[in-house]
């Protein structure tokens, strides 16, 4: 199986990882339903950036030199996004999810030995669903 499916399933071709980043991001848009607009946009900035953090962690975590350098500029670009996002625009952290959740795929086929199998899969998925409930949240305000 190859492409974007390929990509989500966890090891040994499971829906298990996805279907476990679906129901965390509806935990997690629940919460940010009752918060005032400009406060659930801060939270999703944070989010975002904490999200694309996770992968510079496991790269510290024991990964090559050149994985961690790779980790670093990506959270770099969407750290940039999430506070546009916060100063502009709630638009900009729906394009930041959009992209993390990309960004996810490759590292199922290159985990560097230390992304748990099934993770990227977990993590492109929560991101796409959290991006529906802020699309409908950002289009509202």
């Amino acid at each position: 199986m190859k492409g974007v499916a390929a990509g989500l399933l966890s090891a040994g071709g499971t829906w298990r990882g996805p279907a476990l980043g679906a129901v965390l991001a509806a935990a997690t848009a629940a919460p940010l339903a009752l918060l005032p607009p400009v406060a659930a946009r801060a939270a999703a900035a944070n989010l975002l950036t904490l999200i694309a953090a996770v992968y510079v962690g496991m790269a510290m975590a024991g990964a090559s030199r050149r994985f961690l350098v790779i980790q670093i500029t990506g959270a770099a670009g969407f750290f940039l996004l999430a506070v546009l996002g916060l100063w502009l625009d709630g638009w900009w952290i729906v394009a930041g999810l959009v992209l993390h959740g990309l960004w996810d795929l490759p590292h199922h086929q290159h985990p560097a030995g230390v992304v748990p199998a099934g993770y990227p899969g977990l993590c492109a998925v929560y991101d796409w669903v959290l991006v529906l409930f802020l699309a409908a949240l950002f289009g509202a305000v």
